[in-house]
């Protein structure tokens, strides 16, 4: 309250960034519910698919908030995210594993605002789309046990924001936590089903192909009434 009146533009600010980070929070909570439950709120102790219907929610916001500097494929610096645009290629490939599930997961509008954001990103300028991949690379080298050594690595080419951010994903809860190289444990990961696909020569190209397939794919059904 004091920083408000002090300064109204700082507490907006600081306000939307952690709104941001407390909804990215959120998403992490429900993916993680099977294996961390004692880091999900007890209100949020959901069934599988409305779990993930939860998340999905959680993850829609994310995403529209990192690609509104973005629309249209043009950038716009007067647009402050709650989640840096850098930060837009993994969040994209985080829909993966809530897509062709047999299941929906996302409804029509946001599948198509899904579409809408994968063609933003595409033609967003170079400096935008190098950094998403720089973080995507980092991620991906994460996950094949590079742990936060590979992270510190690259984080002279992350922004600050971005790099908290992927660091908060692997920090998360594990059943091993505290052990030297143990495994973290999560509810699903999208980078997992990358693996076979060339591992690290995966790159924005291929998540955004995969996606527009699912998309289209889930767009279908939903129209032809599977589900």
């Amino acid at each position: 309250m004091r920083l408000a009146r002090s300064d109204p533009k700082a507490a907006s600010l600081l306000s939307s960034n952690f709104s941001g980070y407390a909804t990215l929070r959120k998403f992490y909570d429900l993916r993680d519910q099977d294996v961390n439950p004692a880091g999900t709120d007890a209100r949020q102790n959901l069934r599988p698919l409305e779990r993930k219907r939860e998340a999905a929610k959680a993850l829609m916001a994310i995403i529209e908030s990192a690609s509104d500097c973005i629309r249209g494929g043009l950038f716009d610096p007067e647009v402050e995210s709650a989640i840096p645009a850098d930060a837009l290629l993994i969040l994209l490939g985080e829909t993966l594993p809530l897509l062709s599930t047999g299941q929906r997961i996302f409804s029509k509008a946001d599948m198509y605002t899904l579409l809408r954001i994968v063609e933003d990103f595409s033609t967003a300028p170079a400096r935008i789309r190098e950094r998403a991949e720089d973080l995507f690379q980092a991620s991906g080298s994460s996950y094949r046990g590079g742990g936060l050594e590979s992270l510190k690595k690259s984080r002279s080419d992350l922004s600050g924001s971005s790099y908290d951010m992927l660091a908060s994903s692997y920090m998360a809860l594990s059943k091993d936590k505290g052990k030297p190289g143990a495994q973290i444990t999560r509810g699903w990961d999208w980078r997992k089903g990358l693996d076979g696909a060339g591992g690290l020569s995966v790159g924005s190209k291929e998540v955004l192909a995969v996606l527009r397939l699912a998309l289209s794919q889930e767009i279908a059904k939903s129209m032809s009434g599977a589900y």
